[in-house]
């Protein structure tokens, strides 16, 4: 198996494969913890296994509105 190129993966947004540069790659569930959150992936040419790794690095102030806000989850998508 060629190395990891872990540079190019992040640069690219995690579109390709970060061993073959195949784009046909899949992610399992994302599991959430305090300020982080990390995915398995396997690359569905190679069959390289990696995992994605998320930190919290920023939020944004939103405006306050008169209606309580639905939120929508990704489980609800």
């Amino acid at each position: 198996m060629a190395p990891i190129n872990k540079i190019a993966y992040i640069e690219d947004g995690g579109r390709r494969c970060p061993y073959c540069g195949n784009t046909e790659i899949d992610g399992g569930a994302t599991e959430f913890s305090e300020g982080a959150a990390k995915r398995e992936m396997i690359c569905l040419e190679c069959n390289a296994f990696w995992t994605e790794v998320y930190t919290l690095a920023d939020i944004t102030e939103e405006e306050e509105e008169d209606e309580p806000r639905e939120l929508h989850f990704a489980d609800q998508l």
